[in-house]
């Protein structure tokens, strides 16, 4: 379960980006399915602090009955969605190639973008819903090659300050 873990916290990390502000919190319910085992639990990601252009992004992966992974990672603030990009994804949707939709999650329902998520060797994998929330993400539902299906959707979220 471990390297489940380990893959959860990379594909998250590539495709949890943050409206750079200070605060910004956003807690997501997240299994991982693989055959008849589902497992579940929180993933959390917040911005505990700036420094000009850096900020630091700290990401929780909680599983019942296992130790937490937590991690804190500096990052620019250009690596980052900023609200301008995610307000342009929302109005030009069918540009990005994506669907409009109003969608449903533990948080609420939200204005989204559906966009189709590709892996390295550019074949769809999955779906990204993009939304005026802290990091963007509202939901995220992909397959890796070996089958393991990893979900994700907002729970519940803070805007920083």
């Amino acid at each position: 379960m471990k390297s489940l873990l380990t893959a959860a916290a990379l594909v998250f990390s590539i495709s949890a980006y943050a409206t750079p502000k200070v605060g910004d919190h956003s807690e997501f319910a997240f299994s991982i399915t693989h055959g008849t085992e589902t497992r579940v639990g929180t993933y959390t990601s917040a911005i505990v602090s700036e420094n000009g252009e850096q900020v630091s992004l700290s990401t929780t992966i909680h599983f019942d009955g296992q130790e937490d992974q937590h991690s804190e990672e500096p990052m620019n603030r250009s690596q980052l969605l900023n609200d301008e990009t995610i307000a342009d994804v929302l109005a030009n949707c069918a540009e990005y190639g994506g669907a409009v939709e109003q969608l449903v999650v533990p948080a609420g329902t939200f204005p989204s973008c559906k966009l189709a998520m590709q892996d390295d060797a550019g074949k769809d994998n999955g779906f990204m819903w993009i939304g005026t929330v802290p990091f963007g993400i509202l939901k995220q539902v992909m397959t890796n090659p070996e089958g393991v299906v990893y979900d994700l959707q907002l729970s519940t979220f803070v805007n920083g300050q």
